[in-house]
């Protein structure tokens, strides 16, 4: 975990910084920065979800924040920053069984919400789950997966649904989609992922 400071060249070691040294237990494998509070959320393996306060140098660990524990110790594959709610959308899978992460940080709150009840139709399956990106158009979160996997979160209707299906004559086919990028300019989600998918 570190930061590279484009003024003076250097990259500085930002590990030491967690309290508990939490960090070490996992890699980290997603990070995502608060511009409203010059601040950084980060996620990796063995349920390792926290937040880095560059004013105080510190790194929190947001772990325990799951009521219920229903993170466990899971791998955090992506997390995307909610700059309308302040707010942290993260998504992932269990290292103990097939069950999924689905689920979103309140931080006036400071707890994270399971939205896996969300889930129309068992859309997700046994698919790996890969990226999440915020979309600040509708106020919602696009995800991605194994096998074209393509979903989205409405959270006015509090609901996910399956877009897996809108690729017109089933080009992405079973490709594993493994990163997202939201176009606000035109309201859509680019996609990369196996052979070429894009």
């Amino acid at each position: 975990f570190g930061y590279y400071n484009k003024s003076s060249n250097i990259t500085n070691d930002l590990r030491a910084t967690d309290i508990g040294d939490f960090i070490d237990t996992g890699y980290i494998s997603s990070v995502v920065y608060d511009f409203k509070t010059d601040a950084v959320y980060i996620a990796g393996d063995n349920g390792i979800f926290a937040y880095y306060n560059k004013s105080s140098n510190t790194t929190m660990d947001l772990s325990a924040t799951d009521n219920g524990n229903w993170i466990r110790d899971g791998y955090i594959a992506s997390i995307a920053y909610d700059s309308k709610n302040d707010g942290v959308y993260l998504i992932g899978n269990s290292n103990v069984d097939s069950s999924k992460i689905i689920g979103y940080y309140n931080k006036s709150a400071n707890t994270t919400v399971d939205l896996r009840a969300t889930i129309i139709n068992d859309l997700i399956g046994t698919n790996v789950l890969t990226s999440i990106v915020y979309d600040s158009t509708k106020d919602g979160a696009y995800f991605s997966g194994y096998n074209g996997l393509l979903g989205y979160y409405s959270k006015a209707a509090n609901r996910t649904v399956y877009l897996g299906d809108t690729d017109t004559g089933n080009w992405l086919g079973t490709s594993n989609l493994l990163a997202l990028s939201y176009d606000f300019g035109n309201d859509g989600v680019f996609q990369g992922g196996w052979f070429g998918s894009f």
